[in-house]
């Protein structure tokens, strides 16, 4: 999908369970933001990695990530 010439057309025949032509990609986004993802050791999503280098991995309820956000490193 993210090679096609119109992304969003492809998206949604993917999410019909329609067959889509693979499409090999020079500049696939994906790609690099997966190896960028292994090279932190990143290995499950959602991962967020605060500016202190803390890592908040998986899914973070709204509040406990606010007060994340505000306190800032040190907590």
């Amino acid at each position: 999908m993210w090679c096609s010439a119109n992304r969003n057309e492809a998206l949604t025949r993917a999410k019909l369970g329609q067959e889509l032509p693979a499409k090999p990609c020079a500049n696939n986004a994906v790609a690099r933001s997966y190896a960028l993802g292994r090279d932190f050791a990143l290995d499950g999503t959602p991962a967020i990695v605060m500016a202190d280098g803390e890592l908040l991995p998986g899914y973070v309820p709204p509040d406990v990530l606010a007060k994340h956000l505000k306190d800032g490193p040190g907590r």
